[in-house]
């Protein structure tokens, strides 16, 4: 289906007892948009509130504001997905890959027989060998004030100045540049 003024795909879904038009998308994520957060409280489901900020493809960062765990119904199939809230998106809904690949609408990879959790893995593996990390060590203080944040969905931590400026002198010392 298309909209009346756009010429993206549309397709209908039911997301509980709510039939949404969504725009089949690109996005790796299933994304509810504008109105996404009303959408939640009408149909009482659960956010788990996100610290995470997505960008669309012109380039423009967006904030998560959670994700809620669903059924949604597509052709009469219904399956449980994750639905990402980012209110600041123009349309309602996006339908993303991972809805193409939970209801057999992604195009077939070669070598894979449709198995999302085979084809999330790969791409797990290939973004983690892209990506490496190290572990952060934390002090049990700073991991507890860390998980404080995360619990409450807070998006920024009060940062205290470690250090103090040396002002013996007319010259600002942290400013001056040794050779």
């Amino acid at each position: 289906m298309k909209s009346e003024t756009d010429s993206s795909l549309f397709t209908k879904v039911w997301i509980s007892n709510k039939k949404l038009n969504g725009l089949l998308d690109t996005v790796s994520l299933l994304m509810g948009g504008h109105g996404g957060a009303d959408l939640v409280k009408e149909l009482g489901l659960d956010l788990h509130k996100a610290c995470s900020t997505i960008q669309t493809a012109g380039g423009s960062p967006h904030r998560i504001m959670g994700k809620i765990r669903t059924a949604v119904t597509y052709n009469g199939i219904t399956k449980d997905i994750d639905l990402f809230v980012c209110p600041s998106l123009r349309q309602p809904l996006y339908l993303g890959v991972d809805f193409w690949r939970r209801f057999g609408l992604a195009p077939h990879i070669e070598g894979v027989e449709g198995d999302v959790e085979v084809v999330d893995k790969i791409e797990l593996e290939q973004f983690s060998k892209s990506h490496p990390t190290e572990p952060h060590n934390l002090s049990r203080e700073k991991q507890e004030q860390l998980d404080r944040v995360k619990a409450n969905g807070d998006r920024s931590l009060n940062l205290v100045q470690a250090g103090h400026r040396w002002k013996n002198t007319k010259f600002d010392l942290s400013r001056i540049h040794y050779r």
